[in-house]
């Protein structure tokens, strides 16, 4: 989607996103792209936060806490996550952020939005202080649940496999440390046994809903 349209859409639906805060899902996704992160940072931002579910995480965690989302109704929902972090109303392509300003960067939900990664790369390395961790969960390509199940999302959403956003990050001057694909992290993920969670790691990835990537400066 393009901007404009990206902060409607979420505007109008803020309430609906609202409800699934927290959810198994979100629950998994967050420890997975938070899990590997070291403790002892300054600064670290959510890019696309939404209402700010993942402030909880990385409340604790940092000493300062941002929250990015191009939707302001978004972030109002969020209230009661600002004791966790500060908002702020920007687009994820041009981050209100000096160069080298941020140790760590996590993102959820954001690239599926982008037909093209390479711009999103660029502010991550432009924002994140040598040695800066960036830490995303992508819808994946190669799954043959979103590759015959699309009709299950909301028109205008990209599909990136992890070669695609792997190039985009090497372009851009990040470097891989750790890959992590998820069997299913959807809206029925509550639903699933837990002990489904184990089976990740071992899956080919054209099985697995979703992936996590950590990558650095």
């Amino acid at each position: 989607m393009k901007s404009d349209s990206l902060k409607k859409f979420y505007d109008e639906n803020a309430l609906k996103w609202l409800k699934i805060k927290k959810s198994r899902s979100i629950d998994r996704v967050g420890k997975l792209l938070i899990q590997t992160l070291p403790i002892k940072r300054e600064a670290a931002l959510d890019l696309g936060c939404g209402t700010g579910v993942y402030g909880e995480f990385l409340g604790g965690r940092f000493k300062k806490v941002w929250g990015i989302d191009i939707s302001l109704e978004m972030l109002k929902l969020g209230e009661g996550y600002r004791r966790s972090m500060d908002f702020i109303q920007a687009d994820a392509l041009l981050l209100p952020f000096k160069n080298s300003s941020v140790d760590i960067i996590i993102s959820s939900g954001l690239s599926e939005h982008l037909k093209k990664v390479e711009g999103l790369f660029s502010e991550v390395f432009r924002i994140l202080k040598p040695e800066g961790l960036f830490s995303l969960s992508v819808l994946n390509k190669s799954s043959i649940w979103n590759r015959y199940g699309s009709w299950n999302y909301p028109s205008g959403l990209y599909y990136h496999s992890f070669h695609e956003i792997n190039r985009a990050a090497q372009e851009n001057g990040l470097k891989n440390k750790k890959l992590n694909y998820l069997l299913w992290a959807g809206p029925f993920s509550s639903h699933l046994p837990s002990c489904l969670d184990r089976l990740d790691f071992y899956l080919p990835s054209f099985f697995c809903h979703r992936f996590v990537a950590l990558y650095s400066k």
